[in-house]
């Protein structure tokens, strides 16, 4: 009887191998926190992003959904602070305001932002918004010890400069989103949720596109980017930076009537109402739209 011998070839994959790591850290720290300032304090609002302003490079400029500026004259973008702010809350420990419109307030930081026509411009038919944003830096002077806020150097600070266009999108994208759904991603730190989906539908006739993934309240202005498989690190042959492919503005639902809510104990008494069911397809907008409402604001300067 003939023996058959079978070879089996192994390798071994070290760091230096192609990962499969879908997630850029950079889209993660460039997506910021929004709040709306009420009288009894700051509510999770939204979720914005952080873009390079070419033009001007002492700003950066964030953009979000134009239904969370809608009737505010301010708006609180909160990130964390770098570590010069940390060592200051630690000796320190003030938790107040800092300096003019920057507030301490546990491990993370509230920049205030004036919505004033010149500081925001509103796409006139779709749900954009983008307006300016200065990000300070705490700068301790060794010689006098005299700690005060400047303007950090906006190299450090991480933003989305590629983009994906509309006509590159195709059908079954595989893509990431960053943002705040129901108030999560908010401790102490400003640390975004990071979900996952597919593009669903790019309609010809209409200036927006559906992901297959379900959307929630503080969703509206998460950035969307495709999944991409990178190497080791940037730089390496194989890695790819990863492409703005738009932003989620709300999600679809469908009405259900004449659903019976769960009667009060005490009442015993059943009430008839209607229901938004969110169907789990995410309302998005593309790219184009969103550099048009960018280059617009730059405009008004």
């Amino acid at each position: 009887m003939r023996n058959i011998v079978l070879i089996v070839s192994v390798t071994i994959l070290t760091a230096n191998n192609i990962i499969a790591q879908w997630l850029d850290k950079q889209t993660l720290q460039s997506t910021v926190l929004l709040e709306k300032i009420t009288p009894e304090g700051y509510m999770t609002h939204g979720t914005g992003f952080l873009m390079y302003n070419y033009e001007d490079q002492t700003e950066i400029i964030v953009v979000t959904c134009a239904h969370l500026l809608s009737n505010k004259n301010q708006i609180s973008v909160r990130v964390n602070p770098d570590s010069a702010i940390l060592n200051h809350l630690t000796l320190t420990g003030d938790r107040g305001t800092l300096i003019n419109n920057v507030i301490l307030t546990k491990n993370s930081i509230r920049i205030i932002v004036d919505l004033t026509a010149q500081n925001t411009f509103i796409h006139p038919k779709l749900d954009i918004a983008a307006f300016y944003f200065n990000f300070p830096n705490i700068v301790k002077h060794t010689d006098t010890g005299i700690i005060e806020i400047k303007t950090i150097n906006l190299k450090l600070i991480p933003y989305i400069s590629g983009i994906q266009k509309r006509e590159s999108l195709s059908l079954g994208d595989e893509v990431y989103f960053i943002g705040f759904p129901l108030g999560y991603g908010v401790t102490n730190y400003v640390e975004p949720i990071v979900r996952s989906g597919s593009v669903a539908w790019l309609p010809k006739e209409y200036d927006f596109f559906l992901l297959d993934a379900l959307s929630y309240g503080g969703s509206s202005g998460s950035p969307i980017f495709q999944k991409v498989i990178v190497g080791s690190k940037p730089g390496s042959l194989n890695w790819s930076e990863p492409k703005l492919m738009g932003m989620i503005v709300g999600h679809q639902s469908m009405k259900l009537e004449n659903i019976l809510n769960q009667p009060d104990p005490k009442e015993l008494k059943f009430e008839v109402t209607d229901v938004d069911l969110n169907i789990g397809l995410a309302r998005c907008v593309y790219t184009d739209d969103i550099v048009f409402t960018v280059k617009e604001l730059l405009k008004q300067k």
